[in-house]
């Protein structure tokens, strides 16, 4: 994937962010993201209405190990 998003941070920055992959589980409406910005890779859960992206912090245990199967099977 090789788009750009422009999106908020919880602390309410507007940040353009390079898109490496958007992932879901399976009957679940929660979506992660991958991304870059400059040199640095993060993960999120990503929130979206009609005219905006918000990053949210991944808190729990069981979606970071989530995120974590998705990484390996992408450097895979």
């Amino acid at each position: 994937m090789d788009t750009k998003l422009d999106v908020i941070s919880e602390t309410g920055d507007k940040l353009s962010i390079d898109v490496i992959d958007i992932f879901s589980k399976e009957n679940d409406d929660k979506e992660y993201i991958l991304y870059s910005i400059g040199d640095d890779v993060y993960a999120s859960i990503l929130l979206e209405d009609d005219t905006t992206f918000e990053l949210k912090t991944i808190e729990d245990e069981n979606d970071m190990n989530f995120v974590k199967e998705r990484i390996n099977e992408l450097v895979s």
